[in-house]
């Protein structure tokens, strides 16, 4: 029996909601016709997906992975009939993911120029988490991502744009503002306000110190917090040249770090199985002329 994607929609109300009258309400359906549309997918699929008990409805391992199938085929459907119903040429769409410090400004003149070039052209801009473009590309939601780039899923291409450094940040009375440029041991004794561990750049400071550690006062995911506790006094941190705007203020200077270990590369990002074609090859093209200069250091 082939699936409908009114059986997929119901079946990831049933996985949002966890609980069957909720989930057949939301779908506008009777719980017995909604209980029988889960058993006949449960026959399609041939396995158990859901298992209920007194208070919640919970996903098999089998259920899992039918739900993150369900949900990419669902995206793919929706994608493709918005593209019908505007009368818009498929070729001429592109989704783009960005990790979003990308998105503040040198990303926006780019989509510029490809609108200008292209008044025909539909673009999707989603401003997320590194490591989440590349999830992202992984299951076929964009076709091609801009982001920093980390450990890449087999199914991912990549292709390096630049390295991105990071610099120290600290306030201007400090000790440290006084040099040029800083080592990695400058950084080991002071006290630092680091990157939550959820976080991209967490994984890649940490990896150039090791075997050594740096002395975390405080920790955060967001930028701004960073800045804001910074300038506060709490203690140094690091913030890479993409994100040095972020930092300039009358209270804050930022340093080179000598060497070059302390960088990530930026880069670009496709499934093996979709490679750059027509509109989104034009747009691969411009993020490439793009690439920033090569920052002094100062």
């Amino acid at each position: 029996m082939d699936l409908s994607t009114r059986q997929m929609r119901a079946f990831l109300a049933l996985c949002d909601l966890r609980n069957f009258t909720r989930a057949a309400s939301a779908v506008n359906l009777s719980q017995p016709a909604f209980s029988t549309m889960v058993r006949g997918i449960e026959e399609a699929v041939g396995h158990q997906l859901v298992t209920r008990s007194s208070k919640r409805v919970q996903l098999t391992p089998a259920g899992v992975r039918f739900a993150a199938v369900a949900a990419r085929l669902v995206e793919e459907f929706d994608h493709e009939m918005r593209a019908l119903k505007s009368g818009l040429d498929p070729g001429n769409q592109v989704s783009l993911a960005a990790m979003v410090a990308l998105t503040y400004e040198w990303l926006p003149p780019i989509l510029a120029s490809l609108r200008q070039a292209a008044p025909e052209v539909q673009a999707e801009l989603l401003a997320v988490m590194p490591r989440d473009c590349l999830t992202l590309v992984g299951a076929r939601r964009v076709d091609l991502a801009v982001t920093a780039l980390d450990v890449v899923p087999s199914s991912v291409c990549t292709e390096v744009l630049w390295r991105d450094p990071f610099r120290l940040v600290c306030r201007a009375d400090h000790a440290l503002a006084e040099k040029d440029a800083v080592t990695l041991e400058d950084l080991l004794d002071q006290p630092f306000v680091h990157y939550s561990e959820s976080t991209l750049a967490r994984g890649q400071i940490d990896q150039v110190f090791k075997p050594r550690r740096l002395r975390v006062v405080c920790e955060t995911e967001h930028i701004y917090t960073i800045r804001a506790l910074v300038e506060s006094g709490v203690g140094i941190s690091l913030a890479t040249e993409m994100n040095r705007r972020i930092f300039e203020s009358e209270a804050l200077v930022t340093r080179a770090i000598e060497g070059d270990s302390l960088a990530r590369d930026i880069g670009l990002a496709w499934h093996a199985t979709r490679p750059p074609a027509n509109v989104t090859a034009k747009l691969a093209d411009m993020l490439r002329a793009a690439v920033p200069r090569a920052p002094e250091r100062r």
